[in-house]
């Protein structure tokens, strides 16, 4: 690199520190660095002085270091990493031209088996479509046998990756199980999404074998925390099916939905799932509101608890083998109708499995093949190339790229649109991209101490 050509930083970028160090975040190129105090030293003189040069100069002066080519050599290597980086650009700034990567065919297919369920959970977001999903069964019957295997055909064809089975509870259609198999046969991933309930010896072998992943729910370690928010007598039953899954070899993710009731247990919950329950992964899920109705709200945990829980579960799970923490990567959208769509068990087909709405409805595998209902749906199509700086209030925002807007079917939910800004967790989000970014960062190519080192001859 020309130690005598202009070293530009990004036109705006904002400077985080802790325990002595700075973390530096351009949020046009969504890049950003960790730096130690030697390091801020050498990039507040780049930025003064603008060149290799001039700034082994200045920082000669500042410090009596052996010879200004030391200095520049240690300049130059520290510049042409971070401009490797992405973060510092000679001569001029280079801002990325992103591309939104839209899948004409959806990667997963939540398929809603049925909306019946043996449970009746606070926070359930379909609890709202009821009384639509009991009109469905008077006027729209089920898809039968030969529709649904034409679908997975389809989907096969098409090259969908996995077929998700969810309810209501997957388990109450005697038929989930036969389908599941078929769609294995066809190539495809398979999981189901259960409350476990229905998890018996007779069956659970057969789920094992058919089931890349079985999702359980398991809202907290403690009995009457699970219980208060899906029913009594349920919890040890839960446990009962996880370890029976187990037993027969079956891989099993337990999910927990997070609100203010189970909010300070998170931690501890994760902990008891993989170290005792022998669970091969747990998801926490935010509770999402399902319509704009303040007694849905009710259930937010506090973000600020949130957040210092969630904090508290990272210092907790560090000692557990099996967790791995999720990265930050580009966003956006949320990946509705992009990556994901959902069908009912009477072949509607919908851009998400959290907004099965007649509003929303793209087609009907009844009446046309899933190929033409994702290349002629207009809706799905609209949905499929939504991008966050559509939404005005996030535009300006420096995570938007990192959180791609949140859930839409929340926004859809609460404001009956996708174009409402998604306050609910904001700042919780952008507390999590930052903190990711703690843990994901390229430390200073300099090294600690290291102006001390050559100031001192070493």
């Amino acid at each position: 690199m020309n130690k005598n050509e202009k070293i530009v930083f990004p036109p705006r970028y904002n400077c985080y520190e802790r325990e002595g160090w700075h973390l530096l975040y351009d949020p046009l190129n969504v890049v950003w660095i960790r730096v130690n105090r030697d390091g801020m030293i050498i990039l507040e003189a780049l930025k003064q002085e603008g060149t290799i040069a001039n700034a082994g100069g200045y920082l000669a002066k500042q410090f009596p270091l052996e010879t200004i080519e030391t200095i520049e050599k240690i300049v130059g290597a520290y510049v042409a990493n971070l401009a490797n980086i992405g973060f510092l650009h000679p001569v001029e700034y280079r801002q990325k031209k992103w591309r939104h990567n839209y899948q004409d065919v959806p990667s997963d297919i939540y398929l809603m088996m049925t909306h019946q369920c043996n449970l009746k959970c606070v926070y359930c977001y379909n609890d709202a479509d009821r009384e639509q999903f009991r009109q469905m069964d008077e006027t729209e019957p089920e898809m039968s046998k030969d529709q649904y295997l034409q679908f997975f055909e389809d989907a096969a064809a098409l090259g969908v990756e996995r077929i998700l089975f969810t309810g209501g509870e997957p388990l109450l259609n005697p038929f989930t199980l036969e389908a599941a198999r078929y769609v294995r046969q066809l190539g495809l991933k398979v999981e189901i999404i259960t409350n476990g309930l229905m998890v018996t010896e007779a069956n659970a072998a057969e789920m094992a074998e058919t089931f890349d992943y079985i999702s359980i729910s398991l809202d907290s370690f403690k009995p009457e925390t699970h219980e208060k928010m899906r029913g009594k007598r349920t919890h040890q039953r839960v446990l009962g099916s996880i370890l029976l899954l187990k037993e027969k070899g079956a891989t099993v993710r337990v999910n927990s939905v997070i609100t203010g009731n189970n909010v300070g247990e998170i931690p501890e919950t994760w902990k008891y799932a993989v170290e005792e329950l022998k669970c091969d992964s747990y998801t926490p899920s935010l509770y999402a509101p399902g319509s704009s109705d303040p007694e849905a709200w009710e259930l937010l945990p506090e973000m600020e608890t949130l957040w210092k829980e969630k904090k508290r579960a990272g210092q907790v799970l560090n000692k557990v083998p099996a967790v791995v923490t999720k990265t930050s990567s580009l966003r956006f959208s949320c990946g509705i109708a992009n990556g994901e769509i959902g069908i009912a068990y009477d072949g509607s087909v919908y851009p998400c499995h959290l907004l099965h709405k007649p509003e929303l409805k793209c087609g009907n595998l009844k009446e046309k093949r899933l190929g033409e209902i994702l290349e002629k749906s207009e809706l799905m199509s609209r949905l499929r190339t939504f991008h966050i700086d559509q939404n005005q209030q996030c535009r300006e925002c420096d995570f938007r790229y990192l959180c791609g807007g949140g859930c839409l079917a929340m926004t859809y939910n609460i404001h009956g649109n996708f174009y409402e800004n998604r306050h609910l967790y904001c700042q919780y989000l952008k507390e999590e991209h930052l903190e990711r970014m703690w843990t994901m960062t390229v430390s200073d190519i300099a090294g600690r101490n290291t102006i001390e080192k050559v100031q001192h001859g070493r």
